[in-house]
């Protein structure tokens, strides 16, 4: 059987004349395809939200195009898969993870709504694998224990962001434990977090890959 890609045109040019072999959003979701065939394709079936959304999530998409449909799409679902496409660029992360900072809250609104109201943008983007340490800094700040998590988690998120996250009770002990399990985690914190009274938040720490085995094994005997 012949593969998706395949199927699809070999240059924008061609994208017209293959308007109904194209209808398939699945074959826009093959990382194979040409990324100017996607770039192209998105503008001529805009109108379709289930293809905008493949291109959106595709990791062959143009970055220019993903920053586009990341920032003006109409529709919340492409935006997300926009979100979590490793050619989002920092610029555009940075748009939305400042997003609540920069508005006005609403008569009977606070600036925490505004930050609930922007939650699922910012665990999309915390979740892209591309996430830069400024933009996941800048996460660090929400109110919200999902986007806080989806922080703790990232390998880029700084060090000091993840010390901060791993010590405070306010946080939650799931946003702790996920942060004491971050091998981006300094050592010494880790090392540390091994006696902390909370047990999930010792294990988590004992399981972090970037303690020794003979650290595990020696925390695991007296444990």
């Amino acid at each position: 059987m012949p593969s998706a890609a395949s199927l699809l045109p070999q240059t924008a040019a061609e994208v017209h004349s293959h308007y109904p072999r194209l209808a398939n959003p699945e074959r826009y979701r093959d990382p194979g395809c040409p990324s100017e065939v996607l770039a192209l394709s998105w503008v001529q079936h805009e109108w379709r939200d289930d293809i905008s959304e493949a291109i959106a999530s595709n990791p062959a998409c143009p970055p220019e195009t993903v920053d586009w449909l990341a920032l003006e799409a109409d529709r919340w679902e492409v935006r997300l898969a926009a979100l979590a496409n490793p050619n989002l660029s920092e610029h555009a992360m940075l748009r939305y993870a400042m997003a609540p900072r920069a508005e006005a809250p609403e008569p009977g609104q606070d600036q925490q709504d505004l930050y609930q109201d922007y939650a699922d943008e910012h665990i999309a983007i915390a979740g892209n694998p591309n996430c830069t340490p400024k933009v996941l800094l800048r996460l660090s700040y929400s109110p919200d224990r999902r986007v806080l998590n989806a922080v703790a988690k990232h390998l880029n998120t700084p060090g000091q962001v993840l010390e901060g996250l791993a010590l405070g009770d306010y946080y939650g002990t799931e946003v702790r434990q996920t942060a004491a399990s971050n091998p981006s985690l300094p050592l010494e914190r880790i090392q540390k977090l091994l006696r902390d009274p909370h047990r999930q938040v010792a294990q988590a720490a004992a399981d972090n890959p970037a303690l020794s085995p003979a650290q595990r094994a020696m925390w695991q005997l007296a444990h």
